[in-house]
């Protein structure tokens, strides 16, 4: 059975100019898995996404910010579940190079998913299709920045933490009840010790100044790793189990992704974190992060 050929049938509705599949280049309206591929039987499969360009530059780069990190991250996690990249670090980088380049990206994000492939049993593994997207990055606000993020705990915990997999649906399902209640996000916990939130990492600033983040249960986010590099220069850090009822004495919080680089977290559980206003550790390590140079590499 042929598996390349398919009448349309899960198709890439989102208006970017090209889509990067299992090879080729292909304009987005003709971009289509087959329903069979087991990311849509079982969401099966991985992916990674970075900024083409930092959050905040207005200079475009040739090259994406710690962009080795981040392969080397989606390496893992298609190892982590038994799937075969079929690219070598170095082939990968110069296929995202092109195709930032035939795109004209720049205050863009990339996604690359890789998938456990058509499966004639709906369940087998056979050969994992690859795919490289372009995204319009939705930068918060100065006065987003400013009003920080309202959270709520909530007892869960990812099957394969450690690997940034495809499957999102709890933190999905949740969506409508956070809406409900205007909240931003959720902050995970398991039996009462902190992990993270659904897409980025968690900080906090105890009642002895110390930055603390969580050690174990989380996907080591690239920019988590990145703020440890630049605050372990100024502050004291923890690496280590946070309890929820630590949380009521924070000075400060906030959260760590690619996307958001450093977002403040003002409120927890209904309870405002120190004033309720970022804090000035939170507002320093964000302005640090950002003037990291361009072809910055962790030792």
């Amino acid at each position: 059975m042929n598996h390349n050929v398919y009448p349309l049938n899960f198709c890439n509705l989102f208006a970017m100019a090209l889509t990067w599949i299992n090879g080729e280049f292909i304009e987005d309206e003709n971009a289509c898995l087959h329903i069979n591929d087991l990311a849509i039987q079982r969401g099966y499969g991985v992916f990674d996404f970075f900024a083409v360009n930092r959050p905040g530059s207005d200079k475009h780069w040739p090259k994406p910010f710690l962009l080795s990190s981040y392969l080397t991250r989606f390496f893992n996690s298609a190892k982590g579940i038994s799937l075969e990249v079929p690219y070598s670090k170095a082939e990968l980088t110069e296929i995202i190079l092109q195709f930032i380049q035939k795109n004209r990206l720049q205050k863009h994000g990339i996604k690359m998913i890789l998938t456990g492939g058509y499966s004639e049993d709906g369940f087998t593994p056979l050969k994992p299709n690859f795919i490289i997207r372009a995204y319009e990055l939705n930068i918060p606000s100065k006065e987003k920045f400013q009003a920080g993020m309202k959270v709520i705990t909530h007892e869960y915990q990812r099957s394969t933490p450690p690997y940034k997999t495809l499957d999102y649906l709890h933190a999905i399902a949740l969506l409508p009840s956070l809406k409900q209640k205007g909240l931003d996000d959720v902050l995970y916990h398991t039996r009462g010790i902190i992990s993270e939130l659904p897409r980025s990492n968690f900080f906090m600033l105890d009642q002895y100044h110390k930055l603390i983040t969580p050690a174990r249960n989380i996907l080591e986010g690239i920019t988590r790793k990145t703020v440890l590099h630049v605050a372990r220069e100024h502050h004291t850090v923890e690496e280590r189990d946070i309890r929820v009822d630590e949380l009521v004495g924070a000075k400060e919080a906030f959260l760590t992704s690619s996307t958001k680089l450093i977002m403040p977290i003002t409120e927890i559980d209904g309870q405002l974190v120190g004033d309720g206003k970022p804090g000035p550790i939170t507002s320093r390590l964000s302005q640090l992060i950002q003037q990291l140079p361009q072809n910055f590499e962790f030792p």
